[in-house]
Order: C-alpha cells, then structure tokens, then sequence
C-alpha cells in the first residue's frame, strides 16, 4: 500500500521530526493530496500517531462495527494512557467500555431528569463569567486529590450497600455518576475515581469546542438571532424545561450541527486499530496492530451538501422535511456524512447529553446576551495536524439584553 509520506528513515534514530511537522502544519493539503492521487483508494500517511492508513468514505458502513477493529486502543495510545498521570485515559480505554456503557445507558435515559440542573448551573456559570463583580479561580486537578476527595465516598456506600443487603433492607440508591459505575461494573474491578475524572474530560473539552464555534458562527450570521430567541421562547413557554423542548428546537439543533459540520475536531473520523486482522470488502488487509481512519471529506461533499462549504444555520431543519433525509438531520445523528460525533459501535454514546447540554447553555446566552465579533476578528479555525480547534484569538464582544421570557424561573 502506497504511504504518501513515508518515514524511511531506521527507527534506530527516531521519528524523521521534518516529516512529523510538516504534517503538524499540512495535515489538511496532505490529505487532500492523497485523496487526489489515490481517488476511492486507501492510501497511507504519518502523522504524529504513526503510519496511519486513510480509508476513502464507502469503507464507513463496512467498518462501522467491525469487532476486530478496536477505538480503545487507539484512545490508550494517543492519549498516553500508559504514562503516570494520565491514569484517567487507561481506564476509559479499557475493553470492556464501562464508560461507554455508563454514557450510553445511564447518562442518556437520565436526560429528563438533568435538563432543569443544567439550566441552573448554566445560569451560575454565565453569571460567574460575565457577571460583576469578576471571579477568577485557577483550579489544578490532580489523581491524589480525587483519590482523596472521591474513595472515602465509594468506601462508604459500598459499606452501606452490603450493611442493607445483610440485614435484609433495601440496598440505597443514589443515582448519581458514582452509583451508576458501580452498577454497571457487575462486580468486575475498576477504578472508580479515573473513571469519574475521565467521565469529566470527555463531557468538557469537546461540548465547550463545539459551543464556543457556534457562538462564533451566530456572531458571524446575526440575523440567527430574532429567529432562534422566537424559537426559544415559544418552546420554552410551552414546555419549560424539559426533554422534550430542547428536542423541538430545531432551528437550535440546526445551527449547532451546521457548526460542527464544517469545523469537527479532526479531519478524519473512526480512528481503529486492528486487534487482528481484518480484510476490507476490496479485499485490502489491515493486519493486526495496523490503525486506520476514515476520510470525512463526505462532510463538505457538493453532491451531499448544496454549497458545502457556506454556513447555512436552517440547512438542517429543512432536511427534516425532506424525504429520506429525516433521520439524518438531527445533531445526535450519525452516518457517513455526518462524522461529527463518529459513527457505528463508537460513536460518542455522550452524545444525547451532550446536544442537550449545549442547548441548555446556548439558550441562556441567546436570551440574556447579545453579542457579535469584536472589530478586526475573522475567526480561523486552529489545525495542528489533523485536528481542528476553535480560534483560540478570536473575541467577541458581549453585553446583557432583558430576555423575552424569565427563563431561570421555568
């Protein structure tokens, strides 16, 4: 299989840097290079995980849920799970998906229940962010600090649960994040304090990225704005603050997703490695231990998306009303054009939380706040390989408008 940008170098001497930081830099044209010199074939490249090969995107639906190709080892390695420290990454890596299974079944069917929460500390966070007067707090995390603050806590429900099983009662229940690890753990070993810490990181640096890109692409399309505060209010007055609203705000839902559509976190998607070997449907082997990814080009596709690479906030919403497209036009859909939370066996099971959790933080912000680009800011995303960040220089100016609706009394 031909590598694009091959490392020919002995291993003896490391890792060739010159290659390593030229794809740092170009990941985005190096891709594009190899899409165009080898068209609907895969191809290898080196990045800074290593020779990588890129699959072409009718491969997603033949890959999706092969079991020998593993999204766990692939987390281990590229966030150093075997290094002191980030202990967090080990135990969300682990084959048995604990943390996916918490994610998928415990935090979702949770959702009714958090959306009031969520409103709340929304209003706390915006108010300690933009409120008066201004608090600043650095706050380091470290493993030894959790150990202290969280074991005492397991220790003891786990002495109260088998005190009400040996005395006949009934074992207490406490339905929070700490509860449902251990429910779903069924006896088996775990750690519970990095799953916490690492439950924490998944729901943090990527609902933040995606948030803060859609406050950009709003303060970018300001006539968003009078049709997504009607939208909320009208919603919200109906229903307050439950599941079921934050599903009817579709102009919301469209706008966050067009966001993501042409700025996700990478340029690829289903990052795997083969637990041993796989042979594709062309009849092209990955052999065990090889990694690979899908190209996501299918998400500016002009056969898939009119003009794919303009922001359009209702594109979405129309495709609930266009036949065959409905299912694939809500934020937490996945499919081949639409990677930004993967697809198949490894999508994001966050995900639900996650859409309800940005819709519940951006309804504060439209209804409280106005704002719109501060002079001279064109904001540019950040890519550094192949992945994609929100512009960390880009600023928008804010000030607080008296909403249509007193949302915090719902």
């Amino acid at each position: 299989m031909p590598c694009l940008n091959p490392d020919n170098r002995p291993k003896i001497f490391g890792r060739n840097q010159t290659i390593l930081k030229t794809f740092a830099a170009n990941a985005r044209e190096i891709l594009a290079q190899g899409r165009k010199m080898f068209a609907g074939q895969p191809f290898k490249v080196t990045t800074d995980s290593g020779e990588i090969v890129v699959l072409p995107p009718q491969f997603i639906n033949d890959i999706r849920n092969e079991p020998k190709l593993s999204f766990m080892t692939t987390l281990a390695q590229d966030f150093h799970a075997h290094i002191p420290g980030f202990e967090p990454f080990a135990a969300g890596s682990q084959d048995d998906e604990l943390l996916q299974l918490v994610s998928r079944k415990q935090l979702t069917k949770m959702l009714n229940k958090v959306t009031k929460p969520l409103s709340d500390e929304t209003n706390f966070a915006t108010e300690l962010a933009f409120g008066s007067p201004t608090e600043c707090r650095l706050i380091r995390g470290q493993v030894a600090q959790a150990r202290k603050i969280l074991l005492p806590v397991v220790q003891q429900r786990r002495e109260a649960r088998q005190q009400a099983i040996a005395e006949g009662k009934q074992v207490p229940s406490f339905d929070d994040a700490l509860d449902w690890f251990e429910d779903e753990s069924k006896g088996r070993d775990y750690d519970p304090v990095m799953c916490q810490l690492m439950l924490s990181f998944v729901a943090i640096h990527t609902t933040t990225d995606l948030m803060t890109e859609v406050m950009l692409k709003i303060a970018e399309n300001s006539d968003l704005f009078d049709s997504l505060r009607k939208e909320i209010t009208d919603v919200l007055r109906a229903e307050g603050w439950k599941k079921s609203a934050l599903a009817d705000m579709k102009l919301l839902d469209s706008v966050i997703k067009e966001s993501q559509r042409l700025r996700p976190i990478s340029l690829i998607s289903m990052r795997r490695a083969a637990a041993q070997d796989v042979t594709l449907p062309n009849g092209m082997i990955l052999r065990k231990d090889q990694r690979c990814m899908v190209d996501a080009s299918l998400m500016r596709d002009p056969d898939i998306y009119s003009q794919p690479d303009d922001f359009d906030g209702h594109r979405f919403k129309r495709m609930r009303s266009q036949a065959g497209q409905e299912n694939q036009a809500h934020l937490v859909s996945t499919g081949p054009a639409s990677l930004g939370f993967g697809h198949g066996n490894h999508a994001c099971p966050g995900r639900f939380f996650a859409a309800n959790e940005i819709k519940v933080a951006l309804c504060h912000l439209i209804m409280k706040y106005d704002w719109k680009l501060a002079p001279g800011c064109v904001p540019k995303a950040l890519e550094n390989g192949l992945v994609l960040a929100v512009d960390p220089n880009a600023r928008v100016e804010i000030r607080r408008r008296e909403p249509e609706i007193d949302i915090d009394a719902l």
